[in-house]
Formats: C-alpha cells, sequence, structure tokens
C-alpha cells in the first residue's frame, strides 16, 4: 500500500498531494502511523495530527511523552493543542510538560499539589503563568494548597472563556473564593454535591451566575 501511494505522490501537485495525506489522516487516525513511512514531507504534514490533543493518565506516558518531545520544545509548542493532566501524573512531571506545551488551546489540570509547599513554591505555578488557554478544566488544589484561594489572581485564567471546576464545594463557596469576578467567562460549570452532603445555598449560585453577563 505504502510503494502505491509513493508512485501516486510523484505525480500529484505539492497542495493536492498534502490535503489528500490530511483528509486521510483526520479521517482514520489510526491509519497515520503507516503514512509516516512514506516520505519526511507526508511525516512533516501528518505528526502534529497525533499529538494535537494528548492525554496522560500515568506516570509511564508522562516520562514517554517528555523522552519524545524535550529536544523539540517548538513542535511540542505548536502541535499540542489539547492536554489532559490526569491525577496520576505527578507535579514534577506535570511541570516539564506543561513547559513543553505553551500552545494550548484547552488544558484539564487535574494535578493535586498534596505537600505543604506555600503556593508560590508549586511547581505547576511556572509553566501555568505562561499558558493562555480559553478552555480550562481545573481541580483547584492543583494550584491552591491553603485556605486562602483567590481565583481572579490567578494568571492562568486571564483568557479563560469557558471553565468547569471539578471541587463540589464550589456551589458554595464561589463567593469566598472570587469566582464571581472572572467577568470574561462565557461558560461555566461545577459540580453539585449530592444530597447528604454539604448543602449548596441556591442564593450563593444566583449572585455568582448574576454577575456573569456574558454567561
Amino acid at each position: 500500500m505504502s510503494a502505491i501511494i509513493r508512485n501516486l505522490s510523484s505525480y500529484l501537485p505539492d497542495e493536492l498531494e498534502r490535503n489528500i495525506f490530511l483528509l486521510a489522516g483526520t479521517n482514520s487516525p489510526s491509519n497515520i502511523p503507516r503514512y509516516l513511512s512514506v516520505a519526511e514531507r507526508v511525516r512533516n504534514w501528518l505528526e502534529p495530527i497525533l499529538y494535537w490533543v494528548v492525554d496522560i493518565n500515568d506516570e509511564e506516558k508522562a516520562k514517554l511523552f517528555i523522552s519524545c518531545l524535550q529536544l523539540r520544545p517548538g513542535f511540542a509548542k505548536t502541535s499540542v493543542k489539547v492536554l489532559h493532566l490526569r491525577p496520576t501524573v505527578s507535579p514534577e512531571q506535570g511541570a516539564k510538560i506543561l513547559a513543553l506545551c505553551q500552545g494550548l488551546q484547552e488544558l484539564t489540570l487535574q494535578i493535586v499539589n498534596c505537600t505543604n509547599l506555600l503556593d508560590e513554591e508549586n511547581l505547576l505555578h511556572g509553566p501555568l503563568r505562561d499558558l493562555w488557554p480559553t478552555t480550562l478544566c481545573m481541580n483547584i488544589a492543583s494550584v491552591f494548597y491553603g485556605p486562602n484561594i483567590c481565583l481572579p489572581d490567578l494568571v492562568l485564567l486571564r483568557h479563560v472563556q469557558r471553565l468547569h471546576l471539578t471541587n463540589g464545594w464550589v456551589a458554595r463557596r464561589g463567593l469566598f473564593i472570587g469566582l464571581h469576578k472572572l467577568s470574561q467567562l462565557t461558560h461555566l460549570s461545577f459540580h453539585i454535591c449530592s444530597p447528604g452532603q454539604w448543602m449548596t445555598h441556591p442564593e450563593v449560585l444566583f449572585e455568582i451566575f448574576q454577575r456573569f453577563l456574558r454567561l
């Protein structure tokens, strides 16, 4: 099959050939590794598709990702647009991955800082300050350890328009962490605790949503 593709591609205009491979790769991502061996130019066209969405859910995948891309920071910055970092990834590995993926449009951040480090000592803070995502799903424990939480102070949120917070207590204490001051948001969601757990105060939710004219 690869030989046939090579023969056909030699007769096609570059732009048409590129579009054919991009369409084939987009429609069937599982076949991209086979297409990469056709030619170097095809690798350059298709390899970014493999890294467009990255889901890292354990330490082994984190190490593999870092080892593959740490010598290609420019490629990582331009190719990785959606990144999911699950709770099983350590802050150390997460910080290295975030430092590589500085071109993110969407980020899921579930890493939990379980140490007693001050917030400014959190390894994630440095690379997070350089990100400009517009969509963010976040566990607040990723960036705040102590009780003093102020979301408007978090530089990561400056361009976020779609925000999902996974912490169930946000529905009760959103006003105390400055959630209502993130006026740039167009979409906001968070978990509501089930009956029998902490109570959700409707007046708190009403006050929060009343502040968002763009939602």
